[in-house]
């Protein structure tokens, strides 16, 4: 005849899954141990029966510990990380765990959606390089020199890749274009003292740097037109030169030879400095105002002839000679 307690303990170990493999081992470790206490009295039988009873309530499916592992791995401060991938995270989360195939699936939707969880601060860096231009060709060396350096910096540790992040953002907006080099350059090259140049020549470059440099078509042409300006400039020493040359007579017949020949050794003087240059103006300028034309010098010869003594001559004779002079004299 079985006891109570004998069919109790009988049907705690009857009530034993059959397969262990569904269970943690840790789990199952217990019900293995429960299961191996002495049951030769009656109080063992007891004591044996609830420790079994209280071991296959405890089991754990492998199933349920990979669940419950995946949502304590869930990182606890969600503002580290952006809302996107965040909000996948949350999404598994709430996925239903009714039946162990609903476990399974969620357990590896919660798993993904940690393994795809995005920092902030890597998103940033992400972002950081991907807005790196990708045609280098149409910066300054220099500038992108200092761009690829900030892509070579370290990334370990979040300060290191807050460090970059910045380093990167700041060489893109560093980044100067060969247009926008050129037109500073051309800029830069624009004499500081107006006052040296003809008005003309600088009215040229005044207009040429207000043009509208929105678009680099309007660079590139702004760039040209100011270069051009600036090799146009005419100092006021080279258009007196350039005046006085031009105002040198182009028919050398018409004056003496001596006065001809001091204009043209005027002209011969070198003009490599300014101060030659002034020194060559004023001279054709003399030599100009002191040509003396062939029919002027031959007055002057005709007049350096007349005998100084008219008492010596009829009064006849020497009207002959006043006469002329004094018509001369009136047309002068």
């Amino acid at each position: 005849m079985v006891t109570r307690i004998e069919q109790n303990l009988v049907d705690a170990k009857n009530s034993v899954p059959d397969d262990s493999g569904l269970y943690t081992d840790e789990s199952w470790l217990v019900l293995i141990t429960a299961l191996e206490l002495a049951e030769g009295t009656d109080e063992e039988k007891i004591l044996k029966t609830e420790a079994i009873l209280e071991s296959i309530r405890g089991l754990v499916t492998i199933v349920d510990w990979n669940l419950a592992s995946a949502k304590n791995s869930v990182p606890s401060d969600s503002g580290l990380y952006t809302e996107e991938s965040w909000l996948m995270v949350e999404n598994a989360l709430e996925l239903p765990e009714e039946t162990d195939e609903e476990k399974v699936v969620k357990t590896d939707w919660i798993l993904n959606a940690i393994s795809g969880l995005v920092t902030i601060i890597d998103q940033n860096l992400m972002d950081a390089i991907n807005s790196v231009p990708w045609n280098s060709w149409l910066y300054t060396e220099e500038s992108w020199f200092n761009l690829m350096t900030t892509l070579e910096l370290s990334e370990e540790t979040d300060e290191e890749k807050v460090v970059k992040t910045e380093l990167i953002l700041n060489a893109i907006s560093g980044l100067v274009t060969i247009i926008d080099q050129n037109l500073m350059d051309a800029i830069n090259s624009v004499p500081s003292d107006s006052g040296l140049y003809t008005d003309e020549s600088w009215f040229n470059l005044m207009a040429a740097l207000e043009l509208s440099e929105e678009t680099d078509e309007e660079k590139v042409v702004k760039t040209e037109l100011i270069l051009n300006a600036i090799s146009g400039l005419v100092t006021i020493i080279d258009q007196n030169l350039m005046d006085s040359i031009n105002s040198v007579p182009s028919d050398s017949e018409l004056y003496t030879e001596e006065s001809w020949f001091n204009l043209m050794a005027a002209l011969d003087l070198p003009e490599g400095t300014d101060e030659e240059k002034v020194v060559k103006t004023e001279s054709i300028l003399n030599a100009i105002s002191e040509l003396v034309t062939r029919i002027d010098q031959n007055l002057m010869d005709a007049k350096s002839n007349v005998p100084e003594d008219s008492g010596l001559y009829t009064v006849e004779s020497w009207l002959m000679v006043e006469m002329p002079w004094s018509y001369r004299k009136k047309r002068m």
